[in-house]
């Protein structure tokens, strides 16, 4: 006996368009989808994805995320071009050396230790701490990678030796979910597990602009006025004292659209299957299939996505326990 020793199974959006319709009965053998079939296909395919979305934070696209500081503000928005700064990379450094109100030339540390991680590049994102605990946020316009870093704008007040840096060269997209969040010192990489509270309780504090450690987050996911872009708001409280620490966050990405012919799933190999029968009871009502295949496709769709969510567990127990005041 022979093995393949190949592990590499993948369908694209040219697989599941003709497989789904080919159990509809819509086309026969060797027969492909007309231009006209594979559009009506390809939307029904986009809006099963999203809804999706729906069920919950699957544990296969669940990502890691860095929120940095950012003085005086409660509330981040959260998108490829939104107003926080949040991204999937997580670079760290310090000044190396004094830096003067107005100074664009900065001497930073690249070795390797707990609070220095990751490499800057140029046109990075770049926040330096400055001495009065704001965060100066600009551009990294030379250096990248080196000791020395020249900015885009000059520093708005002192900084000195040792304070905090941190930049990041693509903000990550909205969250469609958010599963936990942790504190992280720059220092020493100590990790505190930050508690969830309601957006009401947490705009509720008497004094918003109190400044501290951050203890509690809110997260809601907003639609804005332009069809097919969204926001993320995420809330803090307190406020940043300074840029001592910064947030790691536990995120559910977006599943990605499938906007072309080559296009990938972004799922495990367990749902190629009830994707396809998924897409094939959708296109049903489209063609008009009789009862029989109606139902025949149904039934496989509903088992294909039961094995589906059985087989992409963590495959690990969850206790709960009553919370006691």
């Amino acid at each position: 006996m022979a093995l393949s020793a190949s592990f590499d199974f993948t369908v694209a959006r040219s697989d599941i368009i003709p497989m789904a319709m080919r159990k509809l009965g819509v086309l026969g053998e060797g027969q492909t989808p007309t231009t006209n079939q594979t559009t009506t296909a390809s939307l029904a395919l986009n809006v099963m994805l999203k809804a999706f979305m729906a069920d919950g934070l699957p544990l296969w696209y669940m990502k890691t995320g860095y929120i940095y500081p950012i003085h005086n503000v409660n509330v981040y928005y959260l998108a490829s071009s939104g107003g926080g700064h949040f991204s999937q990379e997580l670079v760290i450094t310090k000044l190396t050396a004094a830096a003067a109100a107005s100074a664009t030339a900065l001497t930073v540390s690249i070795t390797a230790a707990n609070d220095v991680q990751g490499t800057t590049a140029n046109s990075d994102q770049i926040g330096i701490e400055l001495d009065d605990g704001t965060i100066h946020w600009t551009t990294l316009s030379a250096g990248g990678g080196t000791t020395g870093l020249t900015i885009a704008t000059g520093l708005a007040s002192a900084a000195a030796s040792g304070n905090r840096v941190y930049a990041y060269t693509a903000k990550a997209n909205r969250p469609a979910g958010i599963q936990a969040v942790w504190r992280v010192d720059a220092a020493n990489q100590t990790r505190i597990k930050l508690d969830p509270t309601p957006y009401v309780n947490l705009m509720s504090q008497s004094n918003l602009t109190t400044e501290g450690q951050v203890t509690t987050w809110s997260y809601l996911e907003t639609i804005t006025a332009v069809p097919g872009t969204s926001t993320g708001t995420f809330t803090i409280w307190p406020r940043w004292v300074d840029g001592s620490s910064y947030l790691e966050v536990w995120f559910q990405q977006e599943f990605d659209d499938m906007d072309a012919d080559a296009n990938n799933l972004a799922f495990p190999a367990e749902w190629y299957e009830a994707i396809i029968y998924g897409l094939a009871l959708r296109l049903a009502d489209e063609y008009q299939v009789p009862d029989n295949v109606y139902k025949r496709v149904q039934g496989a769709a509903m088992a294909a996505r039961e094995r589906a969510e059985s087989a992409t567990t963590e495959g690990t127990s969850i206790y709960v326990y009553p919370e006691f005041r």
